[in-house]
């Protein structure tokens, strides 16, 4: 009953009625959608750069909390509701005459010989985040098919119960096709293997908070690579471009094992969102819980209350 509620919320037509400077206008999506995508199309209509969004709640005028990834049926923003945008200075300069941008922190990337350079493309925190991350980088970046990754899967472990068995799955194999079907599930270091050998790939993850970086397919002479950043309890996806605020089919996901530069580049990526996620602003936001009055440090702490309660109403107070 409860996967089938969250089903249908996912689904549900939202409108949301949009409030900013430049004029109104009622932003119609569903409930499946992305705070990052929701402030990309605010942005591409107020044709100014995404990272120059800000999203208040109406009614109370608070920032919106939540990770950019949370799609919008878990933030507990309602059809109907007015969301009050505002724009500030982007947060990007010119690194050359090229129009070239990259971010001002003490992390600056080299960029390759077109002048491009790694960034992060957000994935909705719906369960599937590591499906639609090898997706988006490997099927013409998609951010739904996490569904047709799930069976892919799912056919490698039936094919092979001797590898896929009880003592490695921890589950029977049969039981565990089934659970890696249900959207509600995780995929983790089992699914990344068997995705880098369905798409002759290497898949590069990388943890934001060590800088461990784990090469799923290595030892298998793959002429491609892809990579993923990992916060510890959620994949995103790198790619290629001249920054965050170019239109994404001008992303490049697909790298070979041997591009140095792109592999300096992610690091550098890397150590500028593990420095971000450190700010002392955000980190020492005191937010309080609205469901169970818990408190807890800054969004990611919020984020991972969410994960392990459900809980998805934050506001912030005093320390």
């Amino acid at each position: 009953m409860n996967k089938l509620k969250n089903t249908l919320q996912m689904n549900n037509t939202f409108k949301l009625q949009i409030i900013h400077s430049k004029g109104n206008f009622v932003l119609s999506t569903t409930g499946k959608t992305s705070l990052y995508d929701i402030k990309k199309c605010i942005a591409e209509r107020l044709e100014v750069p995404t990272s120059s969004v800000l999203l208040r709640l109406g009614t109370t005028k608070r920032k919106i909390e939540f990770p950019e990834s949370s799609i919008l049926c878990n933030t507990g923003i309602q059809s109907g509701e007015a969301i009050i945008v505002e724009t500030r200075q982007s947060s990007l300069r010119r690194l050359n005459s090229s129009n070239i941008k990259a971010s001002t922190t003490k992390f600056q990337q080299t960029p390759d010989s077109n002048g491009l350079i790694m960034i992060k493309r957000v994935i909705p925190a719906d369960n599937s985040c590591l499906f639609n991350s090898v997706a988006y980088a490997l099927e013409n970046k998609s951010r739904d098919s996490a569904t047709f990754l799930r069976q892919i899967v799912a056919s490698y472990i039936a094919s092979d119960p001797e590898k896929y068995n009880e003592a490695f799955l921890e589950k029977s194999n049969n039981s565990y096709q089934k659970w890696i079907l249900d959207s509600l599930n995780w995929g983790g270091a089992i699914e990344t293997e068997i995705l880098s050998n369905h798409y002759n790939v290497e898949i590069c993850t990388i943890d934001i908070q060590n800088f461990t970086t784990n090469i799923f397919g290595s030892d298998k002479s793959y002429k491609k690579r892809v990579y993923l950043l990992y916060d510890g309890v959620h994949y995103d996806v790198v790619a290629r471009n001249i920054s965050e605020d170019m239109p994404e089919n001008m992303d490049v996901t697909i790298f070979h094992p041997k591009d140095n530069c792109a592999f300096d580049g992610v690091m550098m990526l890397a150590k500028e969102l593990n420095y971000r996620a450190r700010d002392p602003v955000e980190h020492d936001k005191s937010l309080e819980c609205g469901f169970c009055c818990q408190r807890v440090s800054g969004e990611s702490s919020a984020h991972g209350h969410y994960k392990k309660t459900g809980h998805f109403k934050f506001s912030e107070v005093a320390p």
